[in-house]
């Protein structure tokens, strides 16, 4: 075995035999031991490895938005086409109904042959029916929402999840029942609403107003939209009640008098 020179590679002087060859393509200053990899070859690999990933998580988020986009836009940044825009009633006083509650139910109905119409948006867990839905309508749904059931010759639609439902536009009814809702209709229609007491002996609350809450009851209350107003009774003077009772008296005895009493 011959000796090691003086400049001889760390390999050669451990006893590994001749210096290892040169890696092709490297910078010279690194040599092929036992099949490992230069360095600077290794620093491109990992830059690579990470440019790579970085791609792929690009690629993952447009997928998951893109599903996002199919089961139903967010109804915040949902895009409200104008053909919506357009079934939605002129804005009217207290047109807004707002309500809350932990366990209940709902049915948006028609005014008589006026069909619902507006803006209805709420969150909640549980199950939603939409019949009668006009195609120029929008409906839109988030969190786990998804539907269930269609009848497309009925014109109706079951939804089920958590998560908040949107939809702007004209319908037959909306049905919900379950727990945990906050509840939003600007627009027409009557609202009829059940509550059941929580935990807390709490049955939620109303309003058309927000300085104007109200308790909901554990039975059914029709809430119409908007809220109707009643002209307070105009208070009749007393010269106008002594007149209205000598008139009346006057015809009673004229009635008396034909009457032959």
């Amino acid at each position: 075995m011959s000796e090691p020179s003086g400049n001889a590679h760390p390999a050669e002087l451990l006893g590994f035999g001749a210096s290892p060859a040169v890696i092709p393509g490297c910078c010279g200053k690194h040599r092929l031991l036992w099949n490992l990899t230069c360095p600077l070859e290794r620093s491109d690999k990992l830059v690579m490895m990470f440019r790579a990933s970085l791609m792929s998580i690009g690629l993952l988020a447009g997928v998951c938005t893109t599903l996002a986009v199919q089961r139903g836009a967010s109804p915040a940044a949902a895009t409200i086409p104008k053909s919506a825009l357009a079934l939605l009633p002129a804005s009217q006083p207290n047109d807004t109904l707002t309500f809350s509650t932990h366990v209940g139910s709902f049915k948006i109905l028609p005014k008589g042959e006026e069909l619902p119409s507006g803006n209805l948006e709420f969150s909640f867990t549980g199950t939603v029916l939409v019949t009668g839905l006009d195609p120029a309508s929008l409906i839109s749904y988030t969190g786990s929402v998804h539907p269930e059931y269609e009848n497309k010759r009925e014109s109706k639609q079951v939804f089920f999840g958590t998560g908040t439902m949107r939809i702007i536009g004209k319908f037959r009814n909306c049905q919900w029942f379950g727990r945990d809702i906050k509840f939003r209709f600007k627009g027409s229609g009557v609202v009829r609403v059940i509550s059941e007491f929580d935990k807390n002996l709490e049955t939620g609350t109303y309003w058309y107003e927000p300085s104007k809450k109200q308790p909901l009851q554990n039975s059914m209350i029709p809430l119409i939209v908007p809220q109707p107003v009643f002209a307070a009774p105009t208070a009749m003077t007393r010269e106008e009640f002594e007149r209205q009772k000598k008139a009346q008296q006057k015809t009673d005895a004229a009635k008396k008098k034909s009457g032959g009493g």
